[in-house]
C-alpha cells in the first residue's frame, strides 16, 4: 500500500507540472495571437500599394508589411513555442527482453521481461527550466514592441524629408518665376538701350541655377521615396504622395518632464532587460535544483511459462508472472559544475542589471536632450516666421521698387533674393527638424505624447 501511495503521489505531481506548463504556454501564445493578426499577407512586388499621403497610412502599412517586424515576430514565436518543451518530463522508457536461456524458477521458466520506467527530475527543476524560456519569450515580445516604435520613428523621419523636399520645390519654383519676370522686364530695357547685358546675364545665370536646383530636388525625391517604400516593405513601383499641409503647427509637450521620464523608463527596450534578468534568475534556480537527485520509478513484468512436473508435483502458482516496482536515484556527484553554473547565472544577472542602468541613463538623457532640441526648433521657427522672413520680404520689395525706378542694380536684387530663399529654406529645415524630433520623442516615450500649441 505504501508503494502504491508513493506512485500515486508521483503521478499527481507529473500531472500538476504538465498542467502548469500548458498554462504558461497558453499565456505566452495568447499574447502572440493578437499581434499575428495585425500582419497582412505579404504584398506582391508587381502590385503597387496605394497611399492617401498621410503619415498614418505609411505607418499602418509598415506595421502590417515590414520584413523587420516580421522577423521580430518569428523570433518571438520561436521562443514562445519552446516553452512547453522546456517544462515537460523526460520521455518514458519502455524496454523488452527475451531470455535466450530461460531462468528456471519454482513456478516455471522465465521467458521474457517487459519494463517501463519514468525519470522524475527534482520538483523545482522543471518549473525553473520553463521559467527560463517563458522570460525569454517575454523578452522577445518586448523586442518586437521596441522594433515597432523604431519603425514608426524611421517612417516619420523619411516622411518629413519628403515633405521638406516638396516645400523646397515650392520656394524655388516661386522665386524662379519672379526671376523670370525680372528677366523679361530687363530684356525689354536692353532692347531700348536702358539696361545692361551684364545684368541680364546675371539674372539668367541665377535662373539656370534655380532650374538645376529643382532638377536636383526631383532626384532627391525619387531617392527618398525609394527609402520610404523600403522602410515599410512596399513594392518599389508604389507612389508615395505627401499630403501634409505646408503650414504645420509648432508644438510643445503638454506633459511634465517627470511624467515623460517615467514613461520612458517603461520602454520595451528596458523591460526586455527585466525579462532577461528573470530568465537568468530562473537559470540559477535550475542549476541549484540540479544539485539534488533526480528519481526514476518503473514497473517490470516478467513473463513465466507453466512449470514442468519433475515428479514433485506442479505448484498451485505455476506460470504466475512476476511483477516488480522499481525506484531509482541519480546521485549528483558533480557539485562543482552546478556551482559554476549558478555563479554564471548570477554574473549574467549582474551584467544585465548594469546594461539596464546604462540604457536607462542613455534613454533619459536622450529624452531631455530631445525636449531641449524641440524647444530650440520652436524658437527658430518663430524667429523665421515673425522676424527674419518678413524682414527679407520687405527688403526684397524695396529693392525691386528701386530697380524698377532705375535707382537700384541687379546685384542688390539678387542679394535680396538669395537672403529670402535662404531664410525660407531655413524655416523648412527648422520645421522638418521639429517634426522629426517629435517622432523621436514619441519613440522614446513609447507612446504618442500629448501636445500643445507653442506660443
Amino acid at each position: 500500500m505504501r508503494t502504491l501511495r508513493t506512485l500515486t503521489l508521483l503521478l499527481v505531481s507529473w500531472l500538476m507540472v504538465g498542467c502548469a506548463g500548458a498554462d504558461k504556454r497558453d499565456q505566452v501564445l495568447d499574447d502572440l495571437r493578437p499581434v499575428e493578426a495585425q500582419f497582412a499577407p505579404p504584398a506582391r512586388p508587381d502590385e503597387p500599394a496605394e497611399f492617401d499621403g498621410t503619415l498614418d497610412t505609411y505607418v499602418g502599412y509598415g506595421l502590417s508589411q515590414s520584413p523587420a517586424l516580421r522577423a521580430s515576430l518569428e523570433r518571438w514565436r520561436s521562443t514562445a513555442l519552446m516553452v512547453t518543451g522546456q517544462g515537460r518530463l523526460p520521455m518514458p522508457n519502455v524496454s523488452w527482453g527475451y531470455f535466450l536461456r530461460s531462468v528456471e524458477t519454482r513456478v516455471g521458466p522465465q521467458q521474457q521481461r517487459i519494463a517501463f520506467s519514468q525519470m522524475i527530475p527534482w520538483p523545482s527543476k522543471l518549473p525553473a527550466a520553463e521559467d527560463v524560456q517563458v522570460e525569454k519569450a517575454l523578452a522577445a515580445h518586448s523586442e518586437l514592441e521596441a522594433s515597432t516604435l523604431e519603425l514608426r520613428e524611421r517612417v516619420g523621419a523619411v516622411y518629413w524629408q519628403l515633405w521638406a523636399i516638396q516645400r523646397r520645390r515650392e520656394v524655388l519654383a516661386e522665386q524662379l518665376e519672379l526671376v523670370r519676370l525680372l528677366i523679361g522686364g530687363l530684356q525689354a530695357r536692353v532692347e531700348v538701350g536702358r539696361g545692361e547685358i551684364a545684368d541680364l546675364t546675371q539674372l539668367e545665370l541665377t535662373a539656370a541655377r534655380m532650374e538645376d536646383g529643382l532638377l536636383g530636388l526631383d532626384q532627391r525625391e525619387r531617392g527618398t521615396t525609394a527609402r520610404l517604400l523600403g522602410t515599410i516593405g512596399a513594392p518599389p513601383a508604389s507612389r508615395a504622395p505627401v499630403t501634409a499641409a505646408r503650414d504645420q503647427p509648432v508644438e510643445l509637450p503638454a506633459e511634465p518632464v517627470a511624467a515623460l521620464v517615467s514613461q520612458a523608463l517603461a520602454h520595451p527596450s528596458l523591460t526586455r532587460f527585466d525579462h532577461l534578468q528573470a530568465s537568468a534568475r530562473a537559470r540559477e534556480s535550475k542549476a541549484a535544483a540540479s544539485r539534488y537527485p533526480d528519481f526514476s520509478v518503473g514497473v517490470e513484468w516478467v513473463v513465466t511459462a507453466e512449470a514442468v512436473d519433475t515428479g514433485h508435483g506442479i505448484p498451485d502458482d505455476s506460470g504466475k508472472d512476476a511483477v516488480m516496482a522499481r525506484v531509482g536515484l541519480d546521485v549528483p556527484i558533480w557539485q562543482g559544475s552546478w556551482s559554476d553554473e549558478e555563479a554564471s547565472a548570477r554574473a549574467e544577472q549582474t551584467g544585465l542589471a548594469w546594461s539596464r542602468t546604462s540604457a536607462e541613463q542613455g534613454l533619459e538623457a536622450d529624452l531631455r536632450a530631445t525636449l531641449f532640441a524641440i524647444e530650440d526648433t520652436v524658437r527658430r521657427v518663430r524667429l523665421y516666421e515673425r522676424t527674419l522672413i518678413p524682414q527679407a520680404e520687405g527688403a526684397l520689395g524695396s529693392t525691386q521698387g528701386a530697380f524698377e525706378t532705375g535707382k537700384g542694380g541687379v546685384a542688390n536684387i539678387l542679394l535680396a533674393y538669395r537672403d529670402l530663399i535662404e531664410l525660407q529654406l531655413g524655416w523648412i529645415d527648422a520645421m522638418t527638424e521639429h517634426k522629426t524630433l517629435w517622432n523621436h520623442l514619441d519613440a522614446i516615450a513609447g507612446k504618442t505624447v500629448t501636445r500643445q500649441d507653442a506660443p
